[in-house]
């Protein structure tokens, strides 16, 4: 552990957005991803630790972070699939490990225009020293799930029939206390 960390804070500021930075899709993606960074710097007060869901390009990751190392020097873009995880987690304390789980259902190949079977959606892990000691570590999880389009009924419904908090913390065999963070595409009827 560091011992140039300062103490564990009393409370963490954590931010979860979702970009909309669908390349070649997205109307002023560019120019949305780089005030998302602007945005993040000038955050008062700042944020901890932040995870950000369709942030799709390496450069737009790097945009960000030009944007915001000031503040959150650690950070970790989430690869996954042909384009990408969409996944980005930044913070204001070290990254000591990290990695990424793939759904195993993303989407119909069938659906290629909706371009979720291709991204490899998940849940970007990263293990955090937050102070000093071996119990100053938190585990934050990012996703960012898929939905399935039911146009009978006009409605947007979850893939599968469990919350998306179940679904990680199953996946990944966490405690149930684990933060997660993300697009978890859950309505206000979730259970």
């Amino acid at each position: 552990m560091d011992p140039q960390l300062g103490p564990p804070p009393s409370s963490i500021r954590i931010l979860s957005l979702n970009c909309w930075g669908l390349k070649f899709i997205s109307k002023l993606r560019n120019e949305r991803l780089t005030e998302i960074g602007n945005q993040i710097a000038a955050a008062s007060p700042q944020p901890d630790i932040v995870g950000l869901q369709e942030c799709w390009t390496q450069q737009d990751y790097n945009a960000i972070r030009e944007k915001t190392q000031h503040i959150l020097p650690y950070g970790k873009f989430y690869h996954s699939g042909i384009f990408g995880g969409g996944l980005v987690i930044l913070s204001r304390w070290p990254i000591l490990e990290s990695n990424m789980v793939r759904y195993p259902l993303n989407g119909r190949p069938a659906a290629f225009y909706r371009g979720d079977w291709f991204v490899g959606k998940g849940v970007a892990c990263a293990r955090i020293q937050m102070g000093p000691s071996k119990r100053d570590i938190a585990e934050v999880f990012c996703t960012h799930v898929s939905w399935a389009f039911n146009y009978k009924v006009y409605t947007l419904t979850p893939i599968a029939s469990r919350p998306v908090r179940t679904r990680t913390t199953r996946l990944l065999h966490l405690p149930p206390n684990s933060p997660s963070v993300g697009d978890h595409k859950t309505h206000a009827c979730s259970r």
